[in-house]
């Protein structure tokens, strides 16, 4: 609370004498002052520090804790704290307070103030994922909120991604990154746009990690210049062995994680006889695998519907294909499924494939293996080419690859493991068809 008060003693300050004097950098060699950071800046966080525990290979808890200074109204937004959770996880506590622009207490949060909200994007049916949120807004300028959370996971596939310069028109005063791992546990971490790699010590038990930025000024994007995550400071982590929900596996290689989802869709691509019967009248007459394709693709356009049901492990584990089958719709991981089941039915090899899906969208980290991904498709190897199958769409053409998955790596899961291949673009499968 000391170090909050000092921080608002700075910020009145500092708007005293931006209003009586001109300003005047007063900060010594290669420091910032206050009133430099809020240049050109909405927020600006005062501190930041996140704490990342790894109990097991099924467990750890991370704890936040922030004080930002707002200094207008477009930086409201971080007013608001979101706090996800899900079936695999746990919020242990949320606190919150906020301060008028001389230090005095605005409001501390109490429970009742706390929304629980679910959290479905809007493409799913049904979700476990639900949000907390809590709300400090405040109309008179500038004001400061602290905030405070834990949450405990029992989902380890996924490791946080450190970022304390998240939006354009923020600055940094000081932000810290912390992750502790049981002696003996690997972490694996890729870092970018850092002046100061991590600090590793070893504290008996665990191993400690350890990233700290300082005065962090806005940045901002330009036109046809490069995206806003390669310009800022931020640490990808992730787990070598870990587990969720009795499923243990490895990330340590592309190859490991397919091993991985190999065990999730072992023995769920087992189609009714009478639909199989069905697939090889239905393409009896195909004059070569090309054409069976398009015939099981139209059959699963005219059959089933998309609807998305993530949770728990039914994130990443497909529906049965004998489920779709009878009942005619399924997500991406279950359509997907049930599509490559009906063509190995009829002869066809194809491969499930995960990849990062969304308009406008930059790659994987090809060199960090890691889950990266949020969508399924199915690769079918053809002798001249490669088909891509987007197995929830009612409408698309077979092999079409539009702006939504083309031109990124995607991870296809075969039977040895998993590696990494890139659709075409759209530009690219347009230009191929006019050359033919």
């Amino acid at each position: 609370m000391k170090n909050t008060a000092k921080f608002i003693l700075d910020l009145t300050w500092v708007c005293l004498f931006i209003v009586l004097f001109p300003l005047v950098a007063t900060a010594s060699e290669g420091e910032v002052t206050f009133s430099e950071l809020a240049k050109e800046a909405n927020i600006v966080i005062r501190s930041e520090e996140t704490v990342f525990t790894v109990h097991s290979l099924s467990s750890g808890t991370t704890r936040f804790k922030t004080t930002i200074t707002i200094l207008n109204e477009n930086g409201n937004n971080r007013a608001k704290l979101y706090v996800p959770y899900d079936k695999l996880s746990k919020v242990n506590y949320v606190k919150g307070t906020s301060f008028d622009k001389v230090g005095k207490k605005i409001k501390s949060l109490k429970n009742s103030d706390l929304k629980d909200v679910s959290y479905m994007n809007d493409f799913s049916l049904f979700e476990d994922n639900r949000l907390k949120i809590a709300n400090l807004e405040y109309n008179i300028y500038p004001y400061t909120v602290e905030f405070e959370y834990e949450v405990t996971s029992r989902n380890m596939m996924f490791y946080p991604r450190w970022r304390p310069q998240d939006q354009e028109n923020l600055s940094v005063e000081k932000a810290t990154f912390e992750v502790l791992m049981p002696t003996g546990m690997k972490l694996r971490y890729l870092e970018s746009n850092l002046l100061k790699k991590a600090e590793v010590s070893n504290t008996g038990p665990q191993e400690r990690y350890l990233w700290e930025v300082k005065n962090l000024k806005p940045v901002e994007t330009e036109p046809y210049g490069p995206s806003f995550e390669e310009l800022v400071p931020q640490v990808l982590t992730a787990p070598t062995e870990f587990e969720v929900d009795g499923y243990k596996g490895s990330m340590a290689t592309w190859k490991d994680l397919g091993i991985w989802q190999n065990k999730l869709n072992q023995g769920r691509d087992v189609l009714p006889q009478e639909t199989v019967q069905k697939l090889k009248q239905l393409t009896a007459n195909a004059k070569d695998p090309e054409e069976k394709v398009r015939l099981v693709y139209d059959y699963l356009q005219g059959k089933t519907r998309y609807v998305s049901i993530q949770l728990g492990i039914g994130g990443w584990q497909p529906f049965e294909a004998n489920f779709v089958d009878t009942k005619g719709y399924g997500d991406c991981k279950a359509l997907t499924n049930y599509t490559k089941a009906m063509l190995q039915a009829v002869g066809v090899n194809s491969i499930y494939a995960l990849i990062k899906a969304g308009d406008d969208v930059a790659d994987i980290k090809t060199d960090f293996p890691s889950s990266q991904f949020n969508h399924v498709i199915l690769c079918v190897p053809m002798p001249q080419d490669t088909m891509w199958l987007e197995c929830t769409s009612q409408t698309e053409a077979a092999g079409y690859n539009g702006t939504n998955t083309g031109d990124r790596h995607a991870l296809l899961i075969t039977p040895e493991g998993a590696n990494l291949l890139k659709p075409p673009s759209t530009k690219q499968l347009i230009t191929s068809r006019s050359e033919v």
